[in-house]
């Protein structure tokens, strides 16, 4: 699998309360997951992100809540083997301000990990990813399909940070077994997400 390298960021990459362009899941393997990201994956990934008429919220971490909201992704669309969208802050947000220095200084410290809902595709023995319904898409020290960082992406290790907003780590939850018909991820960590709906999706 091709590895991206980290690409700088250029004045038009960030707005105000914007940042553009930022990467959300990549073509490749999701480490620690046993899935496979391919073609479909991401067309599913910017079909159900788009058709959020208020876009898709994004949270520190994945274990917090809706006090953690810090914005949402829009425009999701596909370029060079990725799903891009653009991140609007809410101006509200008590790390607004620290977001947007985080994307111009260190971009590569930091970047999207999505939770999404879909039964894995099993082709020949492989494992594909599957998204019918994008739950958010979090902020995160370490994600397993954007380890490059914010704006450049190529899947690698199996990730242990989730939120890079605390100076402690976040532990991983017990897994619960999925439910027959459907299958929640989170592609940042080794574990499986809890199948229940949660109460703020």
């Amino acid at each position: 699998m091709k590895t991206t390298s980290f690409q700088a960021l250029t004045p038009a990459s960030i707005g105000s309360d914007t940042i553009f362009g930022v990467s959300v899941i990549t073509l490749g393997v999701a480490k620690g997951h046993g899935l496979l990201i391919d073609e479909t994956t991401l067309a599913q990934v910017v079909k159900c992100g788009n058709a959020a008429k208020s876009g898709i919220k994004v949270k520190v971490g994945h274990e917090s809540g809706v006090e953690e909201i810090v914005g949402r992704l829009v425009n999701f669309r596909i370029e060079e083997e990725k799903v891009l969208a653009d991140l609007q802050l809410f101006q509200t947000s008590p790390r607004r301000d620290f977001i947007l220095e985080l994307a111009m200084k260190t971009p590569e410290s930091f970047g999207l990990s999505i939770s999404f809902e879909g039964k894995p595709q099993d082709v020949d023995g492989a494992v594909y990813a599957r998204c019918t319904r994008l739950r958010s898409v979090d902020l995160v020290d370490e994600p397993a399909a954007n380890p490059d960082g914010l704006f450049e992406a190529a899947v690698d290790e199996t990730q242990k940070g989730e939120n890079p907003m605390k100076e402690e780590p976040t532990p991983a939850p017990m897994a619960e077994a999925p439910a027959p018909d459907r299958k929640s991820t989170r592609l940042n960590s080794s574990h499986v997400s809890e199948s229940r709906m949660p109460s703020s999706a």
